[in-house]
């Protein structure tokens, strides 16, 4: 081989799951196989990898491959190295996560039809499975598909319960027209060119498969899922295979491996017919469910003018090409014509037939005309317009509206109700025809023109909470919604700086939901959107704008700040001789203690105080010591002034500084320096 693959083996967990079938899955860079994990005990589960290596908890065995050859490569692979201990049954599909119909060549899962499941492969009981649902023609210019995959819907024509069938329930009214293959011409071909191919179609076929001519139609299981036996992949040697797999090896899209794509049954079933041939009638049979106009109609035209008309060229200049058209939008439908006249419109799918959505609009010859036509599954009566002004959509014949130009031929509101109401798809077109009289719904078959193929998709409008709007913690905020063709159930999700802080996933797709700010919720710009339900586990998250709206979350406001403490309580007076005025006495002679003379002041006849102490009493050595210096020197020392500062406080004298005492302090009293004496008198 041009490369080594490396077989990781099941270096995640020990592998197990059922040893009779075996699911092979193609995986690409950005797949994810955490989908599978519910099939690991039925299936034993081969990964062959070619993007990062994988982080499971899913028992399985992972082989890393170079990204080479697609899926086709990948399958070889597995039959080359396993070609010795095959399962009895394996399962060959792409790694991405499986859906139920079309939703894109670019889809990296597999394109189930819709009503069958991967069970259905998986199962013990049923031998091999390869549902087609889509034909080609030998030379892949034009192909089929069956219409219950594109529409993604299970088919009517089911019996017993059945959620499916492996050819068309419905038989050939299954499967689409012949149509174009657009693929081939804008993206195989161009591949083929680029990498210089040597092998066309028909001659790769004529090669690998020398005894098998080409089909009329060829038969293709759309993404590539199928199961097949042990017996039937051992039809070949396995150098049969080694063959193929190095056609792969030389690209990343090898062209070989979009013609592999188209040959899997073939490959494993060379001596039996592909199954549902006979539902795909011949691609002369089916004109685009076209109708031939006859001399003999009854729309009132006559054949000289049928055959006038087969030369107008109407032209239509919007929708364009490849445009995405989402429900709840309003479309412009615009066209010109080379005649005069009414002309109808009509929406057209793959060639077939879907509703009208105009009747009858007058155009003059090389002028413009217009209508248009807002898109939501219907239409329905209550689309009829409600008077001559009216501007609905499906505006279309009222009542006193001229079809003719002698204004006398007049027609009523024409209801159009079709079965198959509007669903979303790709390949959609718009036919502009003349108008014609004719009971039968679709005319736009014969004299038209047609715009380019263009989708309409399912969407999802937010229409509450407006943007930026204001909330704040413990409010509800109701998150409302229009949802067109969505599902019964929507994946709600709530984010903030880019980090999901809240998620339900399949809530009802009901237009409404409560939601409930928590109070651990931070400030900031949150965004809410809601998508369509997946059914998985994981969480649809919404890209369009239009199904993403945003609500500011303000903080709570700051708690008002504590109350001012209380007061200290004032210091206990200090006792006694608390005074204020005392304090600065002290601290001017606290040098002197009583020790330095003094002066009486004036009037200290008739002023009285305490005198101070020391903190917590009487301070008594220094309040007798006054009462004990006059006792001692009075009449020794007369004219001395024997009264002093006795630690701040004062003792009193006479007003003419006689040297006579006033009396003794009530300080002196306390202290017992001069027993008997009363307060005011002289000792």
């Amino acid at each position: 081989m041009a490369f080594l693959a490396s077989l990781c083996g099941s270096a995640l967990s020990t592998v197990s799951g059922n040893a009779q079938v075996e699911l092979v899955l193609a995986m690409k860079e950005g797949d994810s196989i955490e989908w599978a994990q519910k099939y690991a005990q039925s299936a034993h589960l081969t990964v062959y990898n070619k993007g990062q290596p994988l982080v499971s908890e899913t028992p399985l065995s992972e082989v890393a491959l170079a990204n080479v050859g697609r899926e086709a490569h990948a399958y070889l692979y597995h039959i080359v190295h396993r070609f010795d201990s095959l399962a009895p049954k394996t399962v060959f599909m792409p790694g991405g996560l499986p859906t139920a119909g079309f939703h894109g060549f670019a889809r990296s899962g597999g394109s189930l039809l819709p009503g069958a499941k991967l069970e259905d492969y998986l199962a013990q009981d049923v031998e091999e499975l390869l549902i087609p649902t889509m034909a080609l023609t030998p030379d892949l210019q034009s192909f089929s598909v069956r219409m219950s995959l594109m529409d993604n819907k299970t088919e009517s024509g089911l019996k017993n319960d059945a959620r499916y069938s492996v050819c068309s329930a419905d038989g050939t009214a299954g499967w689409s027209p012949f149509l174009p293959n657009k693929f081939s011409s804008t993206v195989l071909e161009p591949l083929m060119t680029q990498q210089h191919a040597r092998w066309t179609f028909g001659s790769f076929w004529s090669h690998y498969l020398p005894d098998l001519p080409i089909p009329e139609h060829v038969m293709v299981a759309h993404s590539s899922v199928f199961s097949v036996s042990r017996d039937n992949l051992r039809q070949h040697p396995k150098a049969f295979y080694e063959a193929l797999l190095a056609e792969l090896e030389g690209a990343k899209d090898p062209y070989q491996a979009f013609f592999l794509e188209h040959m899997w049954w073939y490959l494993f079933h060379p001596k039996q017919a592909a199954p549902c041939t006979l539902d795909v009638a011949p691609p002369a049979s089916r004109k685009a469910a076209s109708r031939e106009l006859t001399a003999n109609s009854n729309d009132g035209v006559a054949s000289h003018q049928r055959r006038r008309m087969s030369s107008q060229v109407i032209t239509v200049l919007s929708p364009s090409t490849a445009s995405q058209v989402e429900f709840g939008t309003t479309v412009n439908i615009a066209w010109t014509s080379d005649h005069d006249g009414f002309y109808r419109i009509e929406l057209w799918r793959f060639g077939n037939f879907e509703t009208r959505l105009y009747d009858s609009k007058h155009v003059t010859a090389n002028t413009g005309a217009s209508v248009n036509w807002h898109v939501f599954p219907g239409p329905s009566a209550d689309d009829a317009p409600t008077s001559p002004t009216s501007t609905k959509t499906f505006n279309a014949l009222r009542a006193g509206a001229s079809v003719s130009n002698d204004n006398t031929n007049t027609k009523t509101w024409l209801e159009f109700n079709h079965a198959l109401h509007l669903k979303p798809g790709t390949q959609y077109t718009i036919r502009v025809c003349p108008y014609t009289q004719n009971s039968d719904e679709q005319i736009c078959d014969n004299v038209f023109g047609e715009s380019g193929e263009f989708d309409i998709i399912g969407v999802i409008d937010m229409l509450s909470p407006v943007n930026s709007q204001s909330f704040k913690p413990k409010d509800m905020i109701p998150i409302t919604w229009q949802s067109y063709w969505t599902g019964d159930k929507v994946d709600l999700t709530v984010r903030h700086e880019g980090h999901t802080v809240f998620q339900d996933l399949g809530t009802s797709d009901d237009g409404v939901y409560t939601f409930f700010i928590s109070p651990d919720m931070k400030p900031g710009s949150y965004e809410v959107s809601v998508a369509a339900f997946t059914q998985t586990g994981v969480a649809n998250y919404c890209t369009r704008r239009s199904c993403k709206t945003y609500f500011t979350l303000i903080g709570n406001p700051a708690p008002p700040p504590p109350p001012p403490l209380n007061p200290s309580p004032p210091p206990p007076p200090l006792f006694p001789g608390a005074d204020s005025w005392e304090v600065p006495i002290i601290q001017a002679f606290k040098g002197s203690f009583g020790l330095d003379e003094i002066t009486a002041g004036p009037n200290a006849q008739n002023s009285y105080a305490t005198t101070s102490t020391v903190s917590g009493g009487l301070n008594c050595d220094y309040v007798c010591h006054v009462y004990n210096t006059h006792a001692g020197v009075v009449q020794a020392a007369a004219g001395r002034r024997s009264r002093r500062l006795l630690f701040g406080g004062l003792q009193y004298y006479d007003a003419v500084d006689t040297n006579t005492v006033v009396g003794c302090s009530l300080d002196m009293k306390k202290c017992g320096c001069c027993a008997g004496c009363t307060f005011g008198t002289a000792c």
